[in-house]
């Protein structure tokens, strides 16, 4: 049995509060619906679920309202120091792929007293949780194993093409342009890092040229074939470059990829 998805939660205790929806008088701007019960709510912990995955799990001491509020505005101050601004960017992709992003909450309803000291159940099965669900497409980065990421440095060669490419460490690896990648826009990806990757042909991400701009792209998958269609945006780029180059290739999730001259 999987106890990877959001069954293994709603076993333990979570209830589906509420979810993330885009909206609908902004342009990439998101917006909550969460049930009135449990807006006031404090001192629980949520998670965010699509598609049975779970993306997200945190913690909050102030009201699930207050907590959500500073993922919508996504600005960065001192609540949540950079997390709002990257999960508010996160949630706001996974609409463009999923559709959806459900929020789940547990509550603490049991009282637990250590010598009279109050214990969060909150805060004490929040890493654990984190630990559990670790994977490449979990937002979090306190708590996860850190070697669950890393690439092997071994990759194994597709087609003649891939033998350009090689790992340097982690979620880094360089590509050099051939004439398939050069003239068509695309960035192959080595098999060894397949885990890092999104789970199904066709998925849209995003591909940030570092120092010029952001440009959507296209995860395809064949076979042991892995690649990212930047199409025109990223010929234009390639256009700049010449034959035989080399770029840097950083995973930064699965559906953000950054790319630099070396």
């Amino acid at each position: 049995m999987n106890t990877k998805t959001i069954n293994h939660l709603i076993k333990i205790g979570f209830e589906l509060a509420g979810k993330w929806i885009k909206s609908t008088e902004k342009v990439n701007r998101i917006e909550f619906e969460i049930q009135k019960k449990y807006l006031e709510q404090s001192d629980l912990l949520y998670a965010f679920e699509s598609n049975d995955n779970i993306y997200y799990i945190g913690k909050t001491d102030i009201t699930l309202k207050e907590r959500m509020n500073n993922y919508k505005a996504g600005k960065i101050d001192g609540t949540g120091g950079k997390t709002n601004k990257v999960v508010h960017e996160k949630i706001l992709k996974l609409l463009d792929v999923e559709g959806f992003v459900n929020i789940y909450v547990l509550l603490n309803k049991l009282e637990y007293n250590y010598y009279g000291h109050k214990i969060s159940l909150a805060s004490g099965i929040e890493m654990s949780l984190i630990s559990h669900f670790d994977s490449d497409i979990l937002w979090n980065e306190r708590g996860k194993k850190k070697n669950n990421v890393k690439i092997k440095q071994e990759i194994k060669i597709s087609d003649k093409e891939n033998k350009n490419i090689s790992t340097e460490n982690s979620n880094l690896f360089e590509m050099k342009l051939g004439k398939e990648y050069y003239y068509k826009g695309i960035i192959s990806l080595p098999v060894s890092c397949k885990d890092l990757l999104p789970k199904v042909s066709g998925t849209q991400v995003d591909i940030e040229i570092v120092g010029v701009k952001i440009i959507p792209g296209t995860y395809t998958e064949s076979g042991e074939t892995r690649k990212i269609n930047g199409k025109v945006e990223l010929i234009n780029w390639y256009n700049n470059l010449v034959l035989g180059d080399k770029i840097k290739i950083e995973i930064v999730s699965s559906l953000y990829y950054k790319i630099t001259k070396i």
